[in-house]
């Protein structure tokens, strides 16, 4: 299934986004960006607030970069570093979120049988 992507100039040079809805109101946002010493995709869980906002706790949530490499900031590497992300490590991060919140009291996903039946992301 796909996912709608964002990219545009961002504060910091050229951006991706996607995001990929969790339930539970949650959704895990994979975003690609200058970072470092060069580029990287980062995957982090946020919060759908009812008002529309978002909200990631700091050292609760899951946050990690998935991959990164030493380019430039371009339209295109970002472009393609986030395609390529795209394709080949959602069910990574998925199986990582699912493993994150397991360990948790009270976890979000308690009752969820496998993030990967999410929107039809396979494995």
């Amino acid at each position: 299934m796909t996912h709608a992507t964002h990219i545009a100039k961002g504060r910091d040079g050229w951006e991706a986004k996607t995001d990929i809805e969790l339930g539970n109101s949650r959704i895990v946002r994979l975003s690609t960006s200058k970072g470092g010493k060069g580029i990287h995709t980062r995957a982090q869980v946020w919060k759908l607030g009812d008002d529309g906002s978002m909200s990631f706790e700091m050292f609760g949530d899951y946050s990690k970069v998935i991959q990164q490499e030493a380019k430039r900031c371009t339209e295109k590497s970002i472009t393609d570093l986030h395609a390529e992300v795209l394709r080949t490590s959602v069910h990574a991060v998925l199986k990582g979120i699912e493993a994150h919140y397991a360990s948790k009291p009270n976890s979000p996903f308690a009752n969820v049988p496998s993030m990967a039946e999410f929107q039809g992301v396979a494995a």
